[in-house]
């Protein structure tokens, strides 16, 4: 259930859900780590907790993080297609100058059967992928149905 919340930190009311109150505490735990290691600047990658566009960009914005200190993930969890909000994130990255993180990941055992099968859906993820957000990077790996990302056969 959706409250509203005041957030001490940027004296903003917001329409908070719990996706967004535990990813803004989490991207608050990473800058303050960075500063407790004597590295404020450090780059913090990717929006962890988040999923829904909503989210990643009020965390975004309301952590007053520089841009190219984050990214912002369009990939697609295994087996999942697509869908409009991704353009919105694509879209919020381009006018708000960060980086989107592409990625691609197969999981073997679900729609694809074997190594050949996840590779050739890993390189279909990364191309639309990277189609999508006009990106300069990506990752891709591949998992199998006991969440193993290290096996031999993932690894090809």
């Amino acid at each position: 259930m959706a409250r509203n919340w005041l957030l001490p930190m940027h004296q903003v009311y917001v329409r908070a859900s719990s996706e967004f109150i535990v990813t803004m505490k989490e991207t608050e735990y990473m800058i303050q780590a960075c500063a407790d290691a004597g590295k404020p600047g450090l780059y913090l990658g990717r929006i962890n907790s988040a999923v829904t566009p909503e989210a990643i960009i009020a965390t975004i914005v309301c952590s007053k993080v520089h841009p190219l200190r984050l990214q912002a993930s369009i990939h697609p969890f295994p087996e999942c297609k697509y869908f409009w909000s991704h353009f919105k994130i694509v879209l919020f990255c381009k006018y708000y100058g960060m980086h989107v993180w592409n990625g691609g990941v197969a999981s073997i055992g679900g729609l694809c059967r074997n190594p050949v099968e996840a590779a050739i859906s890993r390189i279909g993820q990364i191309l639309s992928n990277l189609g999508l957000s006009n990106g300069a990077s990506a990752s891709a790996w591949s998992v199998d149905m006991k969440g193993m990302t290290s096996a031999r056969r993932n690894l090809g």
